[in-house]
């Protein structure tokens, strides 16, 4: 069966079907049908998911596209409805069976949908273009203009991420992601940096800012190139989430008149303190086997195809089974010569100068742009990232304003107030002279509850919220044995990555274990409690080895006795005098630990109590400190993982700022 793609477009089919193999002449496209075998046709197919505005079959009329799904989502069929209920063909001959008999034809399928309401508002054109940098290097800049309009504003994403589909089609993100600016007939940009992909030149991890050129001098030589080649009003904004959103951070730095607006989103920002590879310097084992074992291979641009990685944990084993009794050694000649950045790691396990450079915060000083970052309580990547850039720019004076709320990596991205009340607001007003600026700041929004989501249904967003009294929490004494061999999980999980929910997952399994101290510093709560604000904690403790970690976890009990996370956070004793000079412990000798944890916006029920967990594991998405002194724990070998007793000292603490 063949169908016509402008058909199904003006019908409504939601985002742009590509014609892989180019034998039907680019406007249309072959759909499978069941009996086909899969490697039969390397065509892309519809997906039901990928259509917006259907309507029930009870509300067809003449007129209407009807399709026909199976379960999977794949269309199997698609006709017009004629005035006698039947379906007409592409061919335009009409058929002999109603609707219902071609559900009945096809015993796969799951039902019908009509479509009728166009979703693209304006027609796009897409230009696959490479823009000159001011070395000569060329990058892949893929640019889609509304038809027909001119003066238009611009929002642009840079990324090492593929910018794809290469070729013919639109990227998921226009239909969700941009939704707004595509509704808005924006020019809407993606660019692949430099050294990724099909763009020219070398990439670098973090690449640092300085030399003759970098993301810096890009983003404005990209500006440049998009106001004399598209239909604008003189005006860019950019926006990135995540890895995009370090570039976006590092635009802002650009100085480009026309750039109005930037918005880092859960941003890159340091890679050794708390972003994506590191905590305070202790290696997030699971992340970066799995990111790192494809990203950090050497990028073989020019090029359309992501590489395959190298690392993987099987389909049938957890990661905690995989990792368990594996030295950091042992992990490291899993990766051998193949992924030159993580010899990078290897090579710096200090907070030094390497890492230092790559923190783009260090630059923000002059700022033009309007900003607005947004980070999620719930953010298992880079909360560090969205905090600290914000509290960047503020110490920058920069017309800084941050959303901070209940989600997890970019999962604000997926609701539609934050869409339609704060992030296209924003660049309307700075791109379009539409509408205002809010009046707040700061919009922080609580979370209460065991999973993303409001505290609940009625729960009221906190603007511009001030740190109220200090509570602060005596830690009851205690004593444990913590076994290298024996981890504490992070999760109560089999799965074979690192899973999302840790962030708010139930603690129950932990409570029992013997090598987790567990503390209720809360009685149930006769009111509802507030804490806002970074969580400062102060440790008494001793050690009979030479070195451990501290995992400190804030968790609200509930009357059900379900121990729902709040924060979790992981601060190595070798790191307490400094994050650039490691210092071993004296066994047995009383020492003091001050950190604090990240800023959580948690709402403590009435009936609900506070509960502190103390251990010294929580693997894999912590690496397993070797409990001896070692100055490159990149190095240890089995030999030097040792079980040690930590005790937990009268004097220990933990402060929230309560409203």
């Amino acid at each position: 069966m063949q169908i016509n793609l402008k058909r199904l477009r003006e019908a409504g089919a939601k985002g742009l079907i590509a014609d892989v193999t180019n034998r039907l002449g680019g406007e249309c496209i072959e759909l499978d049908y069941p009996e086909r075998g899969p490697r039969e046709s390397k065509l892309e197919l519809l997906k039901i998911g990928e259509i917006k505005n259907c309507l029930p079959p009870k509300e067809i009329r003449e007129g209407d596209t009807i399709l026909i799904f199976k379960p999977s989502g794949e269309i199997v069929y698609t006709g017009t409805l004629t005035s006698d209920g039947r379906l007409r063909h592409k061919d335009g001959s009409k058929s002999v069976l109603s609707v219902a008999a071609y559900c009945a034809r096809w015993r796969t399928a799951a039902g019908i949908k009509v479509l009728r309401k166009p979703w693209w508002k304006y027609t796009y054109t897409k230009r696959e273009c490479m823009v000159p940098m001011r070395d000569g290097k060329h990058l892949y800049t893929a640019v889609y203009e509304p038809e027909g309009l001119s003066g238009r504003p611009i929002i642009l994403q840079r990324s090492p991420y593929p910018c794809n589909p290469f070729g013919t089609g639109g990227p998921g993100d226009i239909r969700d992601n941009f939704r707004m600016y595509a509704d808005n007939g924006y020019i809407i940009v993606y660019q692949n940096v430099r050294g990724t992909y099909l763009s020219e030149g070398e990439f670098e991890d973090v690449r640092p800012v300085g030399g003759p050129v970098d993301e810096v001098s890009d983003s404005y030589d990209t500006i440049e190139w998009l106001l004399a080649n598209t239909h604008n009003n003189g005006r860019v904004g950019i926006y990135g989430i995540s890895y995009p959103g370090f570039y976006a951070t590092l635009a802002s730095l650009c100085g480009h008149p026309a750039l109005k607006a930037v918005s880092p989103q859960a941003p890159v920002t340091d890679w050794w303190m708390g972003d994506d590879a590191h905590r305070r310097g202790a290696f997030s084992l699971a992340d970066m086997y799995g990111f790192g074992g494809f990203f950090f291979l050497p990028k073989l641009n020019p090029t359309p195809d992501s590489r395959e990685s190298i690392t993987k944990v099987p389909e049938d084993q957890s990661i905690y089974e995989f990792f368990k009794g594996k030295s950091m050694r042992q992990v490291w000649d899993d990766f051998g010569d193949a992924l030159p950045f993580m010899n990078a790691i290897k090579e710096h396990p200090d907070y030094d100068d390497f890492w230092k450079e790559r923190n783009p915060l260090r630059h923000l000083r002059n700022i033009k742009p309007a900003v607005l970052v947004v980070g999620g309580l719930y953010d298992a990547e880079d909360t560090w990232g969205a905090l600290h850039t914000y509290k960047a720019y503020k110490e920058a004076g920069a017309d800084c304003r941050f959303v901070y709320g209940p989600w997890t990596h970019g999962g604000w991205k997926k609701v539609d107030y934050y869409l339609e009340e704060i992030e296209y607001p924003f660049f309307a007003y700075c791109l379009e002279d539409k509408g205002s600026l809010p009046e707040w700041r700061e919009l922080w929004m609580p979370t209460g509850v065991s999973e993303p989501g409001p505290a609940d249904e009625n729960f009221k967003m906190i603007e511009d919220p001030e740190l109220g009294k200090m509570k602060t929490f005596p830690i009851a004494p205690g004593t444990y044995i913590s076994d290298p061999l024996e981890p504490v999980p992070y999760m109560e999980s089999d799965a074979p990555k690192r899973e999302k929910p840790y962030m708010w997952a139930p603690q129950n399994f932990t409570s029992q274990r013997p090598d987790v101290l567990c503390c209720i510093v809360q009685e149930p709560l006769k009111e509802a409690l507030l804490a806002i604000g970074p969580v400062k904690v102060h440790l008494r403790a001793k050690v009979s080895g030479s070195d451990t970690d501290f995992i400190l976890k804030l968790i609200d009990v509930a009357p059900d006795g379900t121990q729902t996370l709040v924060r979790l956070e992981v601060m190595p004793a070798r790191r307490r005098h400094g994050m650039e000079h490691p210092e071993p412990l004296e066994p047995g000798k009383p020492f003091e630990l001050d950190f604090s944890m990240m800023d959580i916006c948690h709402r403590f029920a009435p009936g609900h109590s506070i509960m502190i967990q103390v251990q010294s594991s929580c693997f894999p998405l912590v690496a397993m400190n070797p409990q001896t002194f070692i100055k490159n724990q990149y190095t240890a070998e089995q030999k030097d993982y040792r079980a040690v007793e930590v005790s937990i000292l009268e004097g220990s603490s933990l402060s929230v700022f309560t409203d």
